[in-house]
């Protein structure tokens, strides 16, 4: 029942999603769908914006990753990790959990928002259709799964690991992508705690401890 529940919420986003995307390529302001260029940013150099552009994405960095590091160093992500175990039993002990699913919600939402407005602000140009572009979410599987899932610094990594395989690997296309489609695979089947697993089996150095371990006295 449960996994009936989760799948449909999945299905459920992706169809609101969608239309949402139709919505806003209806809207006039957005020219319906062509496209609309942002000329306001035409006032700056182009060495003004790619200083502007990279202190947005540092503070949105140091916000997103440590907002969510203290979130979970908090009492909320003590029950955010029993959510994730069993949310039967975490609300058995007293934590709401429709609460805390909508806030961690509106939290993503709006991280990821912001991620946006600075993706646009790079292109110059708002597209509806490039905003709700589905390989979106395909290039956050493949940051996660392939960084390391559970954890702050799987993403890390994972989002490392595609920057600069774009950037060298880019240009062979659709070989590329089939590529990274192969190691995410790979990783799922020989290594599911994803490349931050496989250094931790070296040496256990995490760069945001958030587990805790009971302790005898």
């Amino acid at each position: 029942m449960i996994a009936a529940r989760r799948g449909f919420v999945r299905f459920g986003t992706w169809v609101v999603a969608e239309a949402l995307r139709l919505l806003t390529s209806n809207i006039a302001y957005v020219k319906r769908g062509s496209g609309l260029s942002l000329s306001v940013m035409a006032r700056f150099s182009p060495h003004e914006r790619e200083i502007g552009l990279t202190i947005l994405s540092a503070g949105l960095l140091l916000a997103t990753v440590g907002g969510t590091y203290v979130l979970l160093r908090s009492r909320h992500g003590l029950a955010l990790t029993a959510m994730r175990d069993d949310p039967v039993a975490a609300s058995s002990q007293g934590v709401d959990v429709a609460k805390m699913r909508f806030i961690v919600f509106l939290l993503s939402a709006a991280g990821t928002g912001l991620a946006g407005a600075v993706y646009f602000m790079a292109q110059l140009r708002i597209t509806p259709s490039s905003g709700f572009d589905p390989n979106w979410s395909s290039i956050c599987i493949f940051i996660v799964m392939v960084g390391g899932i559970g954890r702050l610094e799987g993403p890390i990594i994972g989002a490392l690991l595609y920057f600069f395989s774009t950037r060298f690997f880019g240009e062979y296309g659709a070989t590329y992508l089939v590529g990274l489609g192969i190691l995410t695979l790979l990783v799922a089947l020989y290594a599911p705690g994803g490349i931050w697993s496989i250094l931790t089996r070296v040496k256990d150095w995490p760069w945001f401890p958030v587990r805790r371990t009971l302790v005898r006295r």
